[in-house]
């Protein structure tokens, strides 16, 4: 049996709750697989975003052992979570709005960012607040990656003004970086943010070493004061 990919057709560009990929493991004569895959797939109507492959049990042995599954049906959750046996609607929704890792919205939003699905990643961060907080890793990458995620991240915020509030206090510990650009560029998004509890942090680097952190830091408490 081949591999199928089923995509929502038209679906919009905008994440749901959580992005999902779902794999469903299926065998030749298994009593359950066709009802676990009729739940998927009605699941997935509903749930733009969602990408649904059915895959045949003799082609999956890989992600069959990474999961240690020994039974199918099985459905993959975005290759973290694995439910197996007989699947309902309840233990699909409940598994689809389970909190994923920060790494793994990291993952997520790297590959958005490197496709450039700029309204995917904003839509992200406005409605996950783990999505905001693996954006902090991503801003400790390289220049180009950073200056990415300062964009999206201020586009979100212009978008909906106070919901990346659960990113301020991360952002508050790259101030004390090694990177004197990372720490101008976070001075700058704080001033942006315009959230009060920076005031402090912010005038400690009026004293930074470095002129541009020290002129970021200006402008941004400047910024917090309007």
């Amino acid at each position: 049996m081949a591999d199928v990919t089923r995509t929502r057709p038209g679906a919009p560009a905008v994440p749901m709750a959580r992005v999902a990929r779902i794999q469903v493991v299926t065998a030749e004569g298994c009593p359950f697989c066709a009802a676990a895959v009729r739940e998927v797939e009605h699941l997935a109507r509903d749930r733009p975003g969602v990408t649904v492959d059915i895959i045949d049990a003799a082609a999956a042995s890989d992600l069959l052992a990474r999961h240690h599954i020994a039974a199918v049906p099985a459905v993959v959750i975005d290759d973290e979570l694995a439910l197996v046996g007989r699947i309902t609607a309840a233990k699909l929704a409940e598994a689809l709005t389970a909190p994923l890792s920060i790494a793994r919205f990291a993952e997520e939003l790297r590959t958005m960012l490197e496709e450039k699905r700029l309204a995917e990643v904003i839509a992200l961060l406005r409605s996950r607040a783990p999505a905001a907080q693996a954006a902090i890793s991503l801003l400790r990458g390289g220049l180009g990656e950073r200056i990415a995620v300062l964009l999206a991240l201020r586009e979100a915020h212009a978008a909906e003004p106070g919901c990346l509030c659960e990113l301020v206090p991360p952002l508050l510990g790259l101030l004390g970086s090694d990177d004197a650009n990372l720490r101008g560029d976070v001075a700058d998004l704080l001033g942006t943010l315009g959230d009060p509890r920076a005031r402090s942090p912010l005038t400690a680097l009026l004293t930074d070493p470095d002129a541009e952190v020290r002129e970021a830091a200006a402008d941004a408490i400047a910024h917090l004061e309007r």
